[in-house]
């Protein structure tokens, strides 16, 4: 049911970003709004999360104000988490954390962009139930993937911070999600004068404190177990106030009163992992979801399989974060266009940026060679028994691939534009490396006037698009146009930001830009040669790379490491 918000949020049918179309209201928090919305470009249905802290703004038409002088230091700082929490989300790739699908500032705020999932909170879900409780057994399904999520937050220095249950979505298929993350909330803490509200029952005594440092994984911690106390008997523990107050008054913590009541409807294990996330000093309290699930049996020989990588403003060269994947050019004719497009903007630029840049070609990958494969060897070792419409949908989606791919190599170019979009629309969940590759050939496709017309916002969006599968062409193409603001405004941080990932994603153009970068200084980024030494060795002893230029900068740096 929509939420009346009529002079607050944003009218339906408005069009944010030249692409998404407003078409309902999800609800709204003290913090932001959320919206669904017709992502235009792409055909589907997206949530949008609009930055609008209530108490501090006012809406005019479509644009946002400070309402006061005094509440603009608080507003800034929670855009600017706001926004920061967007720059570390978007590139997690971790099945049970809200992937973030695009970011922009528009209308004096800014906007988070996420997909729309098919599902129900957990406190919507606790409220339909009769006892509004659910079991042990239930909880045990997902609980393992949360505890995951949290653990890979955790291992990249994020903390969620306003865990509960109306931040855990649970989808139809029965998949636990974290949903909106506390950024701007803790930057509020942080800003002079302001008081924040939390959730009380499920926020730990170090959140009351102005102490910041005193929060880290064991703040969540609390909030878990927090949560699984009111999953199994239908209400909240007593808050951490609540209880600091009464073992003051009384020495007696009112949630040893409960205890029993938790004991007798959960198995020991689970009460007891739930009792040592409640303990109320953090110093005592579990430090980490590795020590959780020890308590709970749920620790696995792998644990960070699927932590996906994330890219740190600090180089990070270790071979064992480095995942090899082996991508061939497109045609000749195509390279052909774009050493043309090279040849006349180089002529016209003289700066030496720009010639370190086109160092290389303007390389636009398009076709993994890995994913021209016949899609009845994709998986020998699937499981047996597989939903026969999901296998059925997996199938269509490589089916789509590989007919675009033969009609695109054909030249047939609008008849394979249409494929490629049937690949990337598919719900699909198994084969997001497809997602990727057609989402950056939709980019070229885009970029060049390739069976559509030329269109450089496209372009970008489907190059993002390509991106969020983690598709290291498409990061490399995102990078070199904003480093040189070709058909987009120029962004050294961002055609760096993009850098690094294709890099790290084992992009051997990438790595050898990057690597040149660091050896020259140029794009104002400080002269580096162990991180440039350390790239070109990767290439060389790890990715056996036979690129000449590579070759050389390693052989010229290596005299001195």
């Amino acid at each position: 049911m929509s939420i009346e918000t009529r002079q607050v949020s944003l009218k339906i049918g408005i069009l944010l970003h030249q692409r998404y179309k407003i078409n309902s209201i999800l609800g709204r928090g003290g913090f932001s709004i959320t919206y669904t919305a017709i992502d235009k470009s792409l055909g589907r249905t997206v949530a949008i999360k609009e930055y609008f802290p209530q108490n501090l703004t006012v809406r005019e038409g479509v644009n946002v104000y400070i309402n006061s002088a005094e509440s603009k230091e608080s507003f800034e700082a929670g855009l600017k988490s706001f926004l920061e929490e967007a720059r570390n989300l978007a590139y997690f790739r971790h099945p049970n954390i809200c992937s973030i699908l695009d970011y922009f500032q528009e209308n004096n705020t800014a906007y988070l962009v996420m997909p729309y999932l098919e599902g129900d909170t957990l406190d919507s879900i606790l409220n339909k139930c009769p006892q509004k409780t659910i079991s042990s057994d239930s909880i045990l399904k997902w609980l393992p993937s949360l505890l995951d999520a949290l653990q890979t937050l955790h291992s990249k220095g994020l903390l969620h911070r306003d865990i509960k249950p109306s931040n855990i979505y649970i989808t139809y298929d029965g998949k636990p999600i974290l949903i909106d993350f506390g950024a701007a909330r803790n930057a509020f803490e942080r800003t002079h004068g302001y008081t924040i509200i939390l959730t009380p029952e499920y926020a730990p005594p170090e959140q009351n404190s102005s102490d910041i440092a005193s929060q880290g994984p064991w703040t969540d911690i609390y909030a878990v177990g927090a949560v699984l106390w009111k999953c199994l008997l239908g209400n909240p523990p007593p808050s951490s106030q609540e209880r600091i107050v009464q073992i003051a008054s009384s020495n007696i913590d009112p949630l040893d009163k409960l205890k029993k009541q938790l004991y007798n409807i959960a198995p020991q294990f689970l009460a007891d992992g739930i009792i040592n996330c409640l303990i109320l000093d953090y110093k005592k309290r579990i430090h980490g979801i590795r020590e959780l699930k020890e308590i709970l049996n749920l620790n696995k020989e792998n644990d960070n399989k699927n932590d996906p990588k994330i890219i740190s403003n600090k180089t990070n060269t270790s071979t064992e974060d480095f995942e090899i994947i082996q991508q061939s050019n497109i045609t000749e004719e195509h390279k052909y266009t774009e050493k043309k497009n090279i040849s006349k903007e180089t002529s016209t630029k003289n700066s030496n940026n720009s010639k370190l840049l086109y160092l290389l070609s303007f390389l636009l990958i398009a076709i993994p060679s890995f994913l021209l494969i016949d899609h009845l060897n994709i998986f020998p070792n699937s499981p047996e028994k597989i939903v026969n419409r999901e296998n059925q949908i997996c199938s269509a989606l490589i089916d789509n691939y590989n007919v675009a791919i033969h009609l695109y190599n054909s030249k047939y170019y609008s008849s394979s534009y249409h494929k490629f979009i049937d690949v990337i629309n598919s719900s699909c969940k198994r084969h997001d490396r497809f997602k990727g590759a057609a989402s950056n050939i939709l980019g070229i496709m885009n970029k060049f006037g390739m069976g559509v017309e030329k269109n450089s916002f496209d372009s970008i969006v489907f190059f993002k698009e390509a991106s969020k599968y983690n598709n290291d062409a498409a990061q490399l193409n995102l990078a070199k146009m904003y480093l040189e603001g070709d058909d987009v405004e120029r962004n050294v941080d961002q055609g760096l930001y993009y850098l690094k990932i294709s890099a790290y994603n084992n992009n051997t153009d990438a790595i050898l830009l990057l690597a040149t970068i660091y050896e020259t200084g140029a794009f104002g980024e400080n002269k580096n040669l162990r991180e440039a030494f350390s790239l070109y060795s990767h290439a060389v002893n790890n990715l056996k790379s036979n690129n000449n230029k590579i070759i050389q900068g390693y052989n010229r740096l290596k005299k001195y490491f």
